[in-house]
């Protein structure tokens, strides 16, 4: 999701279709790195999810952003 400003506090967090958490990412630097695993470190499932932004601008405003990304393994 781009936008974040590298130095802003924002979390991404990973949803299935049917709305359950899979994974919190912290943003460093204005970037998240997703290793493709659950928060119990297994492997996800191929298919769609949803990533969600959820951070500050500059000028501490708040941002809420979502995405589809598509998963195939």
């Amino acid at each position: 999701i781009d936008g974040q400003p590298a130095g802003a506090p924002a979390i991404i967090k990973i949803y299935t279709l049917l709305g359950e958490l899979t994974q919190t990412l912290p943003v460093s630097g204005g970037q998240a790195s997703w290793n493709l695993e659950n928060s119990r470190n297994q492997s996800v499932a191929s298919g769609l999810y949803i990533v969600v932004l959820d951070g500050e601008d500059a000028l501490g405003n708040r941002v809420h952003q979502s995405r589809p990304v598509v998963v195939i393994h």
